[in-house]
C-alpha cells in the first residue's frame, strides 16, 4: 500500500524530529484518530453535525501532518458534508474514511513492530 509507505516515511521523519519512537508515534496517531472517528460517528448519529465536523477536522489535520493524505482527504469530505448539513452523506463518507483508516493503521502498526 503506497499510502502506508508514504505515511511511514513521513512519520519516521516526525519521530526523528521529536525524539519519539516511531512505534509510539504510530500508536498515538492510531488511538487518537480511532477515538475521534468513533466520537464523530456518535455525534452524527445524535444529529450534532457541528461536533462531528470539528472532530473530523481534527482527525484530518493530524492525518495530513503524518503524510496520510488519502485519509485526510476522505475526512475533509466528511467534514464538508457535515458542515453543509448533510448528515446522512457525512455518515456514509465517515464510514468510508473509517475503512481506509483501519487499512492504513493496520499496515503502519504491523510495519513498526520490532
Amino acid at each position: 500500500m503506497d499510502e502506508a509507505l508514504i505515511a511511514k516515511q513521513r512519520m519516521s521523519q516526525l519521530a526523528e524530529e521529536t525524539g519519539m519512537p516511531l512505534e509510539e508515534l504510530v500508536d498515538l496517531w492510531a488511538v487518537e484518530t480511532e477515538a475521534q472517528l468513533g466520537s464523530a460517528s456518535e455525534a452524527l448519529a445524535a444529529g450534532n453535525l457541528a461536533e462531528a465536523a470539528r472532530l473530523v477536522h481534527s482527525a484530518s489535520g493530524s492525518s495530513g501532518i503524518c503524510g496520510i493524505t488519502a485519509l485526510a482527504d476522505a475526512l475533509k469530505s466528511a467534514e464538508q458534508l457535515a458542515n453543509a448539513g448533510r448528515g446522512a452523506d457525512a455518515s456514509q463518507a465517515l464510514a468510508t474514511a473509517h475503512l481506509l483508516f483501519t487499512s492504513i493503521s493496520g499496515v503502519l502498526q504491523n510495519g513498526t513492530k520490532s
